[in-house]
């Protein structure tokens, strides 16, 4: 809406133009004065005059009128902006009002991401330290399970040389046992060549006497003789078989020992990279997601 501005001074000052040329013209016609023309110039003047003063009131009340109405619609028009420019405050504080709690949400957002965040990273040091552990845990149950492997290797290589002895003390017991058997025939010889030396003893004349009881005698240090041999060999063998069963013993708590072991060994080993293990740490590894808030 465009407004007109109110009349100014120049535009009366236009309006009065006519007259002063008017004026001016007069003064030079009195210069030239001429007394015939005195009553012809006062006529003339007079009815100029007047014709000036009545356009100049009409054109003042059309001017105090136009100035009136650009007076009032321009009343209306700062009414109009005094309305729009409240209007307009009561909307910038809306919107002011509106940010400002957009900003609170955002800041506690961002507080609670920040210890959210504080939190993930805790949980993840927390789980970088536990990977470390396991690591650590792995590389020693490892060391661990190949150092049993070698003792096992070397327990089987000792074990092998324990049979190839076991077996070869069998065989010297198989023979000692033969030879045992033997003697124990010798024993039975003697004891009847004793028995028919007394009847040829008896039946014998005096003569022969002296020479059976040499041959007795020989036969009876004969007969001493194989049974001391036969008791020192019995214990030997006696010996021998506890021997055995000792090592036999010893030989089996190894074996137990190193199963033992081993099944621990593996069960670690197991533990270790376990599905539940795993299960835990893929749990706690959704720690490291920041979670997003809304």
């Amino acid at each position: 809406m465009e407004l007109s501005s109110p009349p100014k001074p120049t535009r009366i000052t236009q309006c009065l133009i006519p007259n002063l040329m008017e004026e001016k013209l007069g003064q030079q016609r009195q210069e030239t004065f001429r007394p015939e023309d005195c009553f012809e110039q006062d006529g003339n003047e007079s009815g100029a005059e007047a014709i000036s003063l009545s356009a100049l009131a009409g054109e003042v009340a059309d001017a105090q009128k136009q100035q009136m109405n650009d007076l009032s619609k321009k009343l209306e028009i700062l009414e109009e902006l005094k309305y729009e420019k409240k209007s307009f405050v009561i909307l910038v504080l809306l919107k002011i009002n509106f940010v400002k709690e957009e900003i609170a949400a955002v800041s506690r957002k961002v507080y609670l991401t920040e210890d959210e965040t504080a939190k993930t990273k805790k949980n993840c040091d927390l789980l970088e330290k536990e990977i470390e552990d396991l690591i650590y845990s792995k590389g020693i149950i490892t060391k661990q399970l190949a150092m049993a492997k070698e003792n096992l290797v070397k327990d089987k290589e000792t074990y092998g040389h324990y049979q190839m002895k076991m077996e070869a003390h069998i065989k010297r017991v198989e023979i000692y046992e033969s030879s045992c058997n033997k003697n124990t025939k010798n024993q039975r010889w003697g004891n009847k060549m004793v028995e028919e030396e007394t009847i040829s003893h008896v039946r014998d004349d005096e003569s022969g006497h002296k020479q059976k009881q040499a041959e007795t005698q020989q036969l009876k240090e004969r007969r001493k003789y194989l049974e001391e041999a036969i008791t020192l060999t019995q214990s030997e063998l006696q010996k021998e078989k506890e021997k055995h069963a000792q090592l036999k013993r010893e030989a089996d708590t190894l074996q137990k020992r190193s199963r033992v072991y081993l099944s621990r060994l593996k069960r670690d080993a197991k533990s270790t990279v376990s599905p539940a293990a795993i299960g835990n740490n893929a749990r706690m590894m959704r720690h490291y997601n920041i979670k997003n808030i809304t």
